[in-house]
């Protein structure tokens, strides 16, 4: 069964998805019932069916990498591959570990672009501010002080004019 939800699943839940699978790996608890525990705890409603589907695929005799690679949409491919290679190597919770810190990276990086990009926005938004305001009430008065001369105004001034 597959889901086309994954515009939907944000990064920071797959992060706390991998490190809560990570936790309950590592402590013992059998992968399909730390699944079935994750969607319980999941507040977002298609992360939650994906995660239920999982532990379904996983129950019925799948692996991990499988029922990931099931939802490509919202697992990427070398996310799959990762899995598959801790799951073959019998190292699977230091390959959830190393995941859920991949992703923290990613998340951090992705976020100091997206702040990067804001100061830019920010600045041209004021310049446009400013030209508007400048055009509307000063360049007004500053026409009402030359109406009345002769001064023949220089090219760049007229043209502004």
């Amino acid at each position: 069964m597959k889901f086309k939800l994954g515009a939907n699943i944000s990064l920071v839940e797959k992060i706390f998805f991998f490190q809560n699978l990570e936790i309950m790996v590592r402590t013992g608890i059998p992968l399909s019932e730390a699944l079935a525990t994750l969607s319980e705890q999941s507040s977002n409603k298609g992360f939650k069916k994906i995660i239920v589907d999982l532990h379904k695929f996983i129950e019925g005799g799948g692996s991990l990498s499988q029922g990931l690679k099931r939802h490509e949409d919202v697992f990427s491919e070398i996310l799959v591959n990762m899995v598959a290679a801790g799951e073959t190597a019998g190292k699977l919770e230091k390959t959830l570990n190393n995941l859920s810190i991949q992703l923290k990276k990613s998340h951090g990086l992705h976020n100091k672009i997206r702040n990067a990009m804001a100061y830019p926005v920010i600045i041209l938004f004021a310049m446009l501010v400013v030209a508007v305001l400048m055009i509307v009430f000063v360049l007004p008065k500053i026409l009402m002080m030359y109406e009345g001369t002769e001064f023949n105004l220089p090219l760049p001034t007229r043209i502004v004019i």
